[in-house]
């Protein structure tokens, strides 16, 4: 939950063993918000009134989202956080 003036933004960090992610958040009552997502140097943000969603190609390794209250929201807003990364690639067996 974000809530005014304690907590306006919270970053969550997270492995993505492919450098994939995909992250949406939701909440309810037209507050605005922002969110930044990134894995390495790939880095892409938005923004919202109802919810978010982020796709980053980036390296595997760490990644972080963040979600804040955009300029002049005030209150508190319950989110959801969903995030989702694939698993790093397979290789293929050997070809007899």
């Amino acid at each position: 939950m974000l809530r005014y003036p304690d907590d306006i933004a919270t970053t969550f960090p997270f492995a993505s063993p492919s450098g994939i992610a995909s992250v949406r958040a939701l909440w309810s009552g037209g507050e605005a918000l922002e969110m930044t997502l990134g894995c390495g140097q790939a880095v892409t943000s938005g923004a919202g009134t109802h919810g978010i969603s982020l796709v980053v190609a980036g390296r595997a390794g760490s990644c972080t989202v963040s979600i804040a209250f955009g300029p002049g929201q005030h209150g508190a807003v319950p989110y959801t956080l969903d995030v989702r990364v694939p698993p790093a690639n397979l290789t293929a067996p050997d070809a007899p």
